[in-house]
This record gives structure tokens, sequence and C-alpha cells, in this order.
């Protein structure tokens, strides 16, 4: 099938930055066949020909870390820390959903991001049970929506109560036994994420099984080295929670005796193929040790300030050399998951550093995180991330009629600073077209909609009886937190207030 995207403004974001005024782009198939120039019927002829005058061309974005599993939770909660957050929205604390809820939730979360010109995401899927058929129903509404997705379904083995410091002395152990349920062996795991490739892995050219241990401090050493293993022997990416808060930090500290991607060197477990999600608490020492190994960070700005669990640092990861993504994370968390969102905040964070001039565009950097540097996170690096002949055919079209975008000077200061989503018109992803003037193609939006208000309905009723249980065990985890936010680490990731004399 070839479609012809005509005359458009094309924002390539290859390498050497080219925007095509009044230009072509040909899909042929899942690909994109050429870049620039006029065609006419004599390289035809066309399955579908879609004016692009008015429109700006750009790669989709790469939505390189989300949680689909809290989408019926947006807008309940802000101010808690995310040790305190968990006991409201982690499946160890929800009742299960159906697996057509599950599917139905999947389709939503999908909608909104595709909707709003992101093409592709990495889900930490919440695997209910160690079958492939549960999350099959999650993956199935990515499929369903048309949605490019990396199915990575958080793992772990080690106990609920290990996982944090001090909860061992702090928590009755009455309390303790009704978290830490028996964890699967690391063969039973291994066997799951098999039979989970075998099943969906390229489903339909556009679903990519990842590997996700969900933190270090959740999984035994001898789960990370099988990942690491296995990583290295598919050369499949894996994406993994490290250093989100400080927490984190100090819990490091007291199962290794070290920084947490010290011990992760040690074991082998850095590689270029890993994402580190969040990297919040990473000192520099750290981010050398990441720059070393070729790895990304999947910078998540608007969950890590809502959560307050500070600002990564970002300016020394560039600095080093390291590849930075970009994640809108969890719906309760942001509470948005269009990423324009966060490539604006992404932009602006960058200026904490001080008031000092910035070399290069702060705009440009942010976008290419939500593009490029998304891609090689998901491991499509020469797949995904431009408008380039070759490359799969996840393309964006954006309406420049709006006032945000008049006059038209920069198109990419523009797009990070004054545009949130709203301007999409059209989306391709793998050559299909999935949005058409702003409309989902794939799927009844209104009847979803009025099934998820009936899910989620039925989702709070079912959960009294877990509320309970994370409210017993409040009090507990409040007081490991404050006593681990007291721990000094030589470093901060929250910027000093500065007073004058």
């Amino acid at each position: 099938m070839k479609t012809l995207i005509r005359g458009g403004t094309v924002l390539t974001l290859d390498r050497e930055d080219h925007v095509l005024v009044g230009e072509d782009v040909l899909v042929e198939d899942e690909r994109i066949a050429r870049v620039g120039g006029r065609l006419t019927e004599r390289e035809g002829p066309f399955d579908r020909v879609i004016d692009a005058s008015g429109r700006l061309v750009m790669p989709g974005l790469v939505n390189a870390h989300f949680h689909s599993y809290d989408r019926f939770h947006r807008g309940m909660w802000e101010g808690l820390p995310l040790e305190m957050w968990i006991l409201c929205v982690s499946p160890l604390f929800q009742a299960p959903l159906s697996d057509r809820g599950a599917t139905a939730r999947s389709q939503l979360c999908a909608a909104e991001m595709v909707l709003s010109g992101t093409t592709a995401c990495v889900d930490n899927m919440h695997a209910r049970s160690m079958t492939v058929e549960s999350l099959g129903a999650e993956i199935q509404g990515y499929v369903d929506v048309g949605l490019r997705v990396g199915a990575a379904p958080m793992i772990w083995n080690r106990p609920f109560t290990r996982t944090m410091p001090y909860l061992d002395t702090i928590m009755p152990q009455a309390e303790r036994d009704g978290l830490d349920r028996t964890p699967p062996s690391v063969n039973e795991i291994l066997g799951f994420h098999s039979r989970l490739v075998k099943d969906w892995d390229r489903r339909e050219g556009r679903v990519h099984v990842m590997l996700a241990p969900a933190g270090p401090q959740r999984c035994t050493d001898e789960l990370l080295r099988a990942f690491a293993s296995a990583s290295e022997r598919e050369r499949r990416p894996i994406h993994s929670h490290i250093l989100e808060t400080k927490v984190q930090a100090v819990t490091a500290r007291e199962l290794y005796g070290k920084s947490m991607v010290a011990h992760l060197r040690d074991l082998g477990f850095l590689s270029s193929r890993l994402t580190v999600i969040h990297g919040v608490w990473l000192s520099r020492e750290d981010i050398a040790m990441l720059a070393e190994a070729g790895a990304t960070v999947a910078h998540n700005p608007i969950c890590n300030l809502k959560l307050v669990s500070g600002v990564a640092p970002v300016p020394r990861l560039l600095e080093a050399g390291v590849n930075v993504a970009l994640g809108t994370d969890n719906p309760s968390a942001n509470d948005t998951s269009s990423l324009f969102d966060s490539v604006k905040f992404a932009a602006l964070l960058q200026n904490l550093d001080g008031p000092i001039p910035k070399a290069g565009s702060l705009a440009r950097t942010a976008l290419r995180m939500a593009t490029a540097g998304g891609a090689r996170s998901i491991g499509l690096e020469n797949e995904l991330g431009a408008v380039e002949a070759g490359r799969r055919a996840d393309l964006v079209l954006l309406d420049l009629g709006p006032l945000g975008w008049v006059p038209l000077n920069d198109p990419v200061r523009q797009l990070v600073y004054c545009e949130n989503g709203s301007s999409v018109r059209t989306v391709l992803v793998n050559g299909r077209v999935v949005v058409d003037e702003g409309r989902l193609t794939t799927i009844d939006l209104r009847a979803l909609r009025e099934e998820a208000i009936e899910l989620a309905r039925k989702f709070m009723a079912d959960n009294q009886s877990m509320r309970e249980q994370a409210e017993r065990v409040r009090p507990y985890l409040e007081e490991m937190h404050r006593r681990a936010v007291a721990q000094d680490l030589g470093f901060s990731a929250f910027p000093p207030p500065r007073f004058g004399a």
C-alpha cells in the first residue's frame, strides 16, 4: 500500500536536523520510502493521498516509561511520596480486574496516547499471574488501538517488606506475613518470559516483548543475573526502576553496602540494552558507570515532581554522553499521558543548573529525548525517531493553524513550548492511519468511554478490603520513610533554596 503525505512542513529530526517546507513523504506498507521533493502520479498510483499543507509532519513520540495499571485512579492523590503512594495504587493492594477489564483499560491508555501524538510506549505491566493469558489481555488493548507497545511486565522475587529499609524491625510480624507472599522461582520467571516471547513478540509488527525486573531492591541477585544473561542472549532491551527515590538509595546501602549502580555493575547487569527508569538519585560516580556501559535513562520529570522524588541530573547525564529518553509514568502520578507535557518540563528543568546562558537548544534536546532517545530505549534506534527513508512509518501530523503556531518562527521551540497535543490531526503507526483528522479509526471511543466508567466504578467498589489493609500498614511505611530520608547520602536530588544576606 502506498500513502502519499503531500506538501507538509517536514520536521525530519535526522542527523542534520533538516526541515523541509512544502515537500512530500511517501509511505509504502510499514515503512517510509521517500522523504522530500514533490511526487507526481508517475510515482504512483497512490492508495491514499493525505494533504499536509498547513501541517507539520514529524516522527511519532516514544513514551519510554508508562504504567497502565492505575489508569482508573487518575486525579485521586497529590503530595504523597512514592512509598506512601504505592499503598494507594500498587497492584499488591488492588483487587484484580477481569481479562476484559484489563483489555479495556489498556485501550483507554493507548487511545489517550495516540490521540496526542505518541506512537510507541513501554508499558511496565503488572502480571496478575505468571500466565501469558493474563498479560495477553493487557497487550491486546494496544493491538486493538494500533499503538506500538514495548510489553515489559514487572517481575520481582523478593518479599515486599524486604524491599525497603527498617521494615523488618518496624512492622509487626503479622502484617509482614500478610504482605510477603511466596515469590516465583527464577526458572518459573524465565519460563514465563519465554512463553510471552513465543506468543506475542512482533505481533502485527507492533508488539515488542521486553525484560523488566521491577527494581534491583525487589529482585535477588540470581534473578538480576538471569535477566542480564537473557538480555545479552536475545539482544533484548531491559527496563528497571533504579534510584527513583532517596529511600531506594538508602535501601541499596543497607542491602549491598554500596550504590545500587555499583552493585549492578559488579553483577554484570549494566549494558547498552539497559534503561534505568527515573535515575533521580544518581551520584556522579553512578553517572560515569552508566555512561561507560552505554545505558539509557528514562526521565519522568512530572512524576518525579508529583511524587516528591526529586529532579533527575539530566544535564550531568547529557554531559557524560548518556542517552536520555522521556516518559510520562503512571496515569495517577502525572496525571496525563500526553508526552508533550513531559517534553516541556524536561526542557525547562535543565535550567535548574543556575542563571547562566545555555549552549545549544534545550527544546531540541528535550524533543530528541522523546523521539530518538526513546527509540533507542525500546531497541528500535534504527527504526523510529526520525522521518527518514527506510524507517518505520510512525508519523504524526499537526495542524499549524492554532494560534500557538502563529507566526511560525521555529517549529521545534513552538512544538516544545506551545504544543500540548491538541493540534494532532493524523497519526500513522507502522504505516497504518490510526488517527484521521483527530478521530480514532480503530475502535469505538464513545463505547469505550462508557465501558471504562462502569469498570472503574466496580473496580473501586471491589477494593474496599484491600484499602483497609493498606491503611493498617501505612504508619509503618511512614516511619520507614522518615528514617530513610533523614540519612545523609552526601548529595541531594532536590535543588537547595538560596537566600541572600
